[in-house]
This record gives structure tokens, sequence and C-alpha cells, in this order.
């Protein structure tokens, strides 16, 4: 992990609950992995493992669309993995480290991620722990964002967004779409599906995020308490400010998830959602 963030400090997700029915980019990703899970009729009895879980945002529906499954979840971040298991006995909760999963080998038939890989030092080391502890013909399914993709506003605007992304986020990684798929491969899997999101709108959607974090960090520097957590909106007050960033943000984010299903196999776009089976 980055070394300068303090994963144990900073909860990703924790005021956002999550729905396969919304209309958003985080909609769109539990739609799409419970898609390739349900592609697989003997998932609805399987042995799943979620990892990098935060606060279970995504655990918990996947509890509910698939009650019959086993599912387990970890982190890294104690203090997530106890707000994940406040939120109720969706999965088997329990702290670890993606690079040294301790779980024996072909334990699972499938491993699901959702934003880990952009922030691991060493992810080929991590993918082949998923699929150390898949059996094989086991399902991997997550999403990455690709920040070095040409010619994605990240990749453009490279010398800014990679240091915002790194310090308000912890992204280490800054990959290509091949790059990705270059490591899925050498760490024993077979790519079988893919497609895309965060098209024009949803990259600037992001870039913008990211740069309203980084002048509230500039702001801040000065001596006040930086907000404890990414996302924490508590800077921008209780009245109008708060109230119009909000509406902008949902409007956006309507707007992107759009986007992203006409433009689905379209690959000008930062995140892949990608799915592979271990060979």
């Amino acid at each position: 992990m980055n070394a300068g963030f303090d994963y144990q400090q900073v909860v990703f997700g924790s005021t956002w609950d999550l729905r396969r029915e919304d209309r958003d980019l985080g909609g769109l990703r539990l739609d799409l992995a419970l898609r390739a899970l349900t592609a697989h009729p003997d998932m609805e009895q399987g042995r799943i493992l979620e990892a990098g879980c935060g606060v279970g945002r995504f655990t918990a529906p996947l509890r509910d669309h698939l009650p019959g499954s086993q599912l387990v979840a970890f982190d890294l971040s104690q203090a997530a993995v106890a707000a994940a298991r406040g939120r109720g006995p969706h999965a088997a909760y329990l702290v670890a480290d993606t690079l040294a999963l301790p779980y024996p080998a072909q334990q699972f038939d499938a491993v699901l991620f959702f934003d880990l890989v952009e922030h691991l030092p060493e992810p080929l080391v991590a993918l082949t722990e998923f699929a150390r502890v898949l059996r094989p013909g086991g399902l991997l399914h997550g999403y990455v964002p690709c920040e070095g993709q040409p010619p994605t506003l990240h990749w453009l605007l490279a010398p800014w967004v990679h240091t915002w992304t790194r310090r308000h986020a912890g992204h280490v990684q800054h990959l290509r779409h091949r790059d990705l798929t270059g490591l899925l491969e050498q760490a024993g899997f077979q790519v079988t599906g893919r497609s895309y999101s965060y098209h024009l709108i949803g990259q600037s959607l992001d870039v913008s995020t990211f740069l309203i974090r980084e002048l509230v960090f500039r702001r801040q520097r000065g001596g006040q308490r930086q907000p404890e957590a990414y996302y924490d909106r508590s800077v921008l007050g209780d009245g109008v400010l708060a109230g119009t960033y909000g509406v902008v943000r949902r409007f956006v984010e309507r707007l992107a998830y759009w986007e992203t299903r006409l433009l689905a196999r379209c690959p000008a776009a930062l995140g892949v959602h990608v799915t592979a089976e271990r060979r």
C-alpha cells in the first residue's frame, strides 16, 4: 500500500449505501459484478471472496442478491472491517492483507474486487494470490480505474491528477488497459470479458472531485484540521454550498451512468470492468 496514505484512518464509502438499481457508477459496478456471477448458475450456492471490501458497501447488496452463497470479505483497515460488521452479518469479515491471503488454495469459486488494484504496490502478487485461492475455472471479476490510459483526462493531466489521486486516495498504480490484461495473464487468468466506464463525462467528474479535494487540502494545510475521510463533505458546511454540490454531483453521476451504458464497449475510457477465469 501507499506508505504515505493512512488506510487505518481513512475509511472509504462510510456514508454510501448502494443498490443495484441506482443510476450511478456505483450501481453500475454492482450490476456488472452480479451479471458476471449469475452467468454461472452454481454461483448461487458458491463460495465468493470480496477483496478490499471497505465498509461493506458492495458486500451488503451482494448478500441480498445471492442469499445462498458463502460470502467472505476482507480489508486491510481494522476500522473499515469494524464498520462493515456493524452494518450487519452480510459476510464473514476479516482483517487481512491482499498480498498474503490467509486462505488455503482453491478455497473459492469467485473473487471480486472494486477499486483495489490501483492501491497496491505489487498488483501481480495480489492477482497471483487471487488465482491461488480460486479453484481451477474459478471466476474473477473486478473494476480498475486505469489512470495511465491515453487519451484520458487522467493521462493528459497526469502531472497534477496523479499527484491528487495519490495524496487523497492512495493510488500508486496508473495502469493502461494492456497493463491490466498483462498482469492478469501473468497471474494465471484468461480474460473472458471486459467493458468500460468513465468516458468523458465520468472522467470530468472524477478529475473535478480530486481538484476540489486538493483545493480543500491546500486551504486547510495552513493549520486547520483536515477531513478524516476521503469525500468528507463537512468542509462544505450545511448551507447552500453543500446543497448545490450534492445536486450537481447527482446530476453529473446520472449523466455519466447513461454515458457508460451507451459506450460500454468503447475503450476510450478510464475504467475497466474485467471478468477472467483461472486457467
